[in-house]
């Protein structure tokens, strides 16, 4: 038995030896692992120097682009340009493109009267409620400003958001567009038309087509008869349709204005519009 006691007794002395020892060795590398990687990220920093926050919000496009000093940051026309460019501004769009699209939704023919104007009041209005104009929506041909674009619009500025929506919708990127309409919706004037109109086009065409009659109902009780009319069009076969677009579009506007049907905002579109 003494025999056994004894044994027992050096084994726990050589264990309590060993733990000891692994104890200090995983703290000596660890104490090492941490001294090695302060000395790189010493090395890798200079002294006296530390990053600044990039402040500067200024995106330089294109060189070839014609309009870029105007375009730096998206301003819109003033009133008295507009007047002198509606037609150049906001008549007919065509991006690049040789055959004429004959879809009655958003696309590059000249006749879509989302994009188009046929008058200066209409296009006053169009201004107004964020919509692109020809001289933004031409910075889309360069692909290096679609990503300087979608850098401002990152940081949430509306004109650049809502040309990210167009650029994935025109490149058939529905569901895109509808994420980059939702974000102008939730920063643009809650009154704005052109984040409804886009974002009901886009769920449409995304294949959510009920869910995108109601946006549309609801750019046309804000104000757009084009999008009226082309909710009529689209519902004309089913009159249930149309209720239930109807009624899901009273219960946006009732949440987003928390109102009654007959306080909802209205800025009408000027009658003569392009569709």
């Amino acid at each position: 038995m003494k025999i056994i006691s004894i044994l027992t007794l050096v084994v726990i002395i050589l264990t309590g030896y060993y733990l000891v020892n692994i104890q200090d060795t995983s703290k000596t590398k660890n104490e090492q692992f941490k001294s090695g990687l302060t000395t790189e990220v010493k090395k890798d920093i200079k002294p006296n120097e530390q990053k600044k926050p990039n402040n500067d919000t200024k995106v330089v496009f294109s060189k070839d682009n014609k309009h870029q000093e105007r375009l730096e940051l998206l301003k819109p026309l003033s009133k008295s340009e507009l007047e002198h460019k509606w037609e150049e501004a906001y008549g007919c769009y065509i991006q690049g493109a040789e055959k004429v699209d004959d879809d009655v939704l958003l696309s590059t023919e000249c006749a879509n009267s989302l994009l188009t104007a046929s008058s200066f009041e209409e296009a006053v209005w169009m201004q107004r409620q964020g919509y692109p104009d020809k001289y933004q929506l031409d910075l889309l041909n360069y692909p290096e400003n679609v990503s300087k674009i979608k850098q401002m619009a990152d940081k949430k500025y509306v004109p650049a958001i809502n040309l990210m929506a167009v650029h994935s919708f025109q490149n058939e990127h529905y569901k895109n567009a509808m994420s980059w309409a939702l974000r102008a919706s939730a920063y643009a004037d809650p009154t704005d038309t052109f984040p409804f109109r886009m974002h009901g086009e886009a769920m449409i065409k995304g294949g959510f087509f009920e869910l995108g009659l109601a946006e549309l109902k609801v750019a046309d009780y804000l104000g757009d008869s084009d999008a009226g009319s082309l909710f009529l069009q689209l519902t004309s076969d089913s009159s249930i349709k149309a209720s239930s677009a109807i009624e899901n579009a009273n219960l946006i506007m009732a949440r987003r204005f928390n109102a009654p049907f007959n306080q909802y905002p209205s800025d009408p579109r000027p009658v003569g519009g392009g569709g």
